[in-house]
């Protein structure tokens, strides 16, 4: 999205929810050694779940205003990207350039996933659009 965002007027924003650790009994708690059984790459994400009970999220709106993103290869040769340094400023609600309001007539009469299509926007494309 912020690569979009320099030629479209796409506001680059994620939704992040975040529980209250205090909140959740330790027994609910997988940390990564045992998430690590049914995901393989939890060890390099930290990955903990919650299980067992419902949980309840705080809901932020995030804009990214600015990231260093490396590109690499994980162990299975796939392209992988690495966002670093991220800057992001919390918003009070979604933008009106938000992809999900800009795109919302194409996303209430299809059953499109707008986010694994701006996902899918490569460097090529994106350097199409500018010239």
């Amino acid at each position: 999205m912020l690569k979009i965002s320099e030629f479209m007027a796409v506001s680059p924003i994620i939704h992040v929810y975040t529980i209250k650790e205090s909140d959740l009994p330790a027994e609910n708690i997988w940390e990564t050694l045992k998430v690590k059984q049914y995901v393989e790459d939890a060890e390099y994400t930290s990955e903990t779940w919650v299980v067992g009970m419902e949980v309840r999220c705080r809901h932020e709106i995030k804009l990214i205003e600015r990231a260093n993103i490396v590109c690499g290869v994980d162990k299975y040769g796939n392209e992988m990207f690495e966002v670093r340094e991220i800057e992001m400023r919390t918003m009070s609600k979604l933008p009106e350039t938000a992809p999900e309001k800009l795109f919302a007539p194409v996303i209430c009469r299809t059953s499109i996933d707008l986010r694994g299509i701006l996902a899918k926007i490569d460097d090529n494309f994106i350097k199409s659009l500018k010239k």
